[in-house]
């Protein structure tokens, strides 16, 4: 349904015409590209069915016959276009199919403001248009598909004077072939395919200057594709979306001659433009109410404007019979949350009852239970477990529409006995693991137990003694050989648990007792006591030892030869010289130093000429 505006554009045609050259000029058709889209192939139901529509066009670019911009050409062209659709379309059927003519008063409203090649040009007007009339169409409706085909004619009822610039209608009559076609291709008919097709011819329209042309006729198809998205759950709003375009071409000559009066109309390049955009649909069934939104942009057009198209509106039915109220169904569905619970834990169980009913009225909802307290109201309750012993609770929901029609359901809590507290754990520890035969061992229990009831704690070995009670005891190997033995402890709480822990204790033989040992010897002359360099670094690593052993001590024993002068006071001598180096050099205390005269023997050689190094540890002696 649609009437072309043709305005000022007639001018700009004919300044085209004689300014530049016939080939730069247009005719155009009547339709108008933008009016179908999705559910092209869609009736109203019966009933009457008033629609409005307003498209806005508006280009600022004139294309030549090759798709390109024409040079020296600038300025806007815009029109308003408000249609008023009545249909009507009777209950009965008419070949498989329902009748469905309408009418379209249309109202619309044009700008034009131009500048050719440097000549302005400025025009517009508005007013009734020319009025569309679709006195026959057949609907049909199909299980996978809706299309209809249909004959209409455009009268020209708007305001139209030849060489005027405030022109409204086309000034000619027009007849229309239509089509439309929706396919669905999905079961629920929400994603659907959809093509609308309009074949034009048009009657002769007066000139200037005595001259009357008859415009070409044209072959206009609008396409979409289409995704319904329920806004409700009842189905009862629904939010329609897709991608659609629009193709117009002309597809004969025109007739007649341009306002010159010669040049034949035929030689004007043919028209065509094709756009792509998006329709959005608001529909609410329930209440016959749809509402529409649409935009187009032009990608490609030759021999005429390219621009951008929006488009909106809304229709309402009327239907006719009233459809009868289907009876409400309820439908209800409980569950909870929360089971089971354990006795005793208090322990609240959220109930939810899942309902929805035809008709979308507000529901009321009731609850029961076999034992236990119910609070809230509503969809969702809570349960309190409080006082209940173990065993199997239903609940219980009735939901009602407020008009009689409800429904019920119900859904299990369980409540399990309360657990046995469980038994303790119990884990020990010996400090140290091992010792030497006589010597104790403490083991040591970690006790973890959750009843906060006394504790009894006894203990055993597989030799020896158990010395102490409680948490912490000693392990006595007096008496044992070497070897592992093996302590175990056992907790019982005062609610019957018990755990039991071993420990194992390693007894080792005593260690041997140190012995003191030579560790150097100094060499000196025949009556002398001095300390040589040899013997020096010997003192220093007897020193060393000192110093790792703290309790140790050095024994220094000189020697010397019965031949010598005095052989006591030079023996004294060498070891009492080694004492004093080794205390004011290395700092070794006189108490842990002890020296000593030796016996030399007749013929005892080099060895009567020496002093014995030897280191004591502690625990021995020498």
């Amino acid at each position: 349904m649609g009437i072309r505006m043709n305005m000022k554009l007639t001018v700009l045609v004919c300044m085209m015409v004689c300014i530049s050259s016939p080939l730069l000029a247009q005719q155009k058709g009547q339709w108008v590209p933008g009016q179908a889209g999705l559910n092209a192939g869609v009736i109203p139901d019966p009933g009457l069915t008033y629609a409005n529509l307003t498209i806005n066009y508006s280009a600022s670019q004139l294309n030549n016959s090759y798709g390109n911009p024409i040079s020296g050409v600038t300025g806007t062209y815009s029109f308003w276009l408000n249609e008023n659709v009545i249909q009507y379309v009777p209950k009965h059927k008419f070949l498989g199919g329902y009748f469905a003519p309408y009418v379209s008063v249309n109202v619309a409203s044009g700008d034009l403001n131009a500048s050719i090649l440097g000549l302005n040009l400025n025009g517009g007007g508005s007013g009734l248009a020319d009025t569309y009339v679709e006195p026959f169409q057949l609907g049909w409706h199909l299980k996978w598909a809706d299309f209809n085909v249909g004959y209409a004619f455009v009268a020209p009822t708007g305001r139209y004077s030849a060489g005027a610039s405030n022109n409204v209608g086309s000034g000619y009559w027009g007849n229309f072939l239509t089509s439309g076609g929706t396919l669905y291709l999905t079961k629920n008919r929400a994603t659907s395919v959809n093509l609308l097709t309009a074949f034009e011819s048009h009657g002769s329209r007066a000139g200037a200057n005595n001259t009357s042309s008859t415009p070409g006729q044209a072959f206009t198809d609008e396409w979409g594709l289409g995704q319904i998205l329920p806004l409700d759950k009842n189905f009862h709003k629904l939010l329609q979306v897709g991608l659609v375009g629009y193709d117009q071409w002309q597809v004969s000559d025109n007739g007649g001659t341009l306002i010159d009066g010669v040049t034949p109309a035929s030689s004007l390049p043919y028209y065509e433009v094709h756009a792509v955009g998006v329709q959005t649909n608001l529909i609410l069934p329930v209440h016959g109410l749809a509402f529409f939104f649409k935009y187009y942009d032009e990608y490609a057009a030759r021999s005429r404007p390219e621009g951008r198209t929006f488009v909106f509106g809304g229709a309402w039915t009327y239907r006719i019979p009233k459809p009868r109220e289907a009876p409400n169904a309820v439908t209800a569905e409980c569950s909870v949350d929360g089971s089971p619970v354990v006795e005793g834990s208090n322990q609240a169980v959220t109930a939810s009852a899942k309902a929805s009913n035809i008709q979308g009225l507000p529901m009321n909802y009731s609850w029961m239970i076999t034992s236990g307290k119910v609070d809230g109201t509503g969809a969702q309750v809570r349960w309190d477990s409080t006082g209940v012993g173990p065993g199997t609770y239903t609940i219980h929901a009735k939901v009602d529409d407020g008009k009689g029609v409800s429904a019920s359901c119900s859904s299990d809590v369980m409540v399990n006995p309360k657990p046995s507290p469980p038994p303790p754990t119990m884990s020990c520890l010996a400090d140290p693991s091992s010792v030497q035969a006589g010597g104790r061992s403490t083991v040591t229990a970690t006790v973890n137990d959750s009843t906060g009831t006394p504790l009894t704690y006894t203990w055993q070995a597989n030799s020896g003694q158990i010395v102490g009670t409680g948490a912490s005891v000693q392990f006595d190997s007096s008496g044992l050989g070497a070897g592992d033995y093996t302590v175990t402890g056992r907790v019982a709480n005062g609610g019957g648990g018990a755990a039991d822990c071993t420990a194992s204790v390693s007894v080792q033989e005593p260690p041997p007792a140190p012995q003191a040992s030579k560790v150097g010897s100094c060499n000196f002359k025949p009556g002398s006591s001095k300390l040589d360099n040899v013997c020096k670094r010997l003192l220093d690593d007897a020193a060393v030892r000192l110093q790792n052993d703290p309790k140790a001590t050095i024994v220094l024993i000189g020697y010397a030869d019965p031949s010598e002068k005095k052989p006591d006071i030079v023996s004294k001598a060498r070891g009492e010289n080694a004492s004093q180096y080794l205390s004011k050099e290395k700092g070794v205390a006189e108490s842990r130093m002890q020296p000593r005269n030796g016996a030399g023997t007749a013929g005892g050689g080099q060895e009567n000429y020496r002093m014995d190094i030897v280191f004591v540890p502690d625990g021995a002696s020498y």
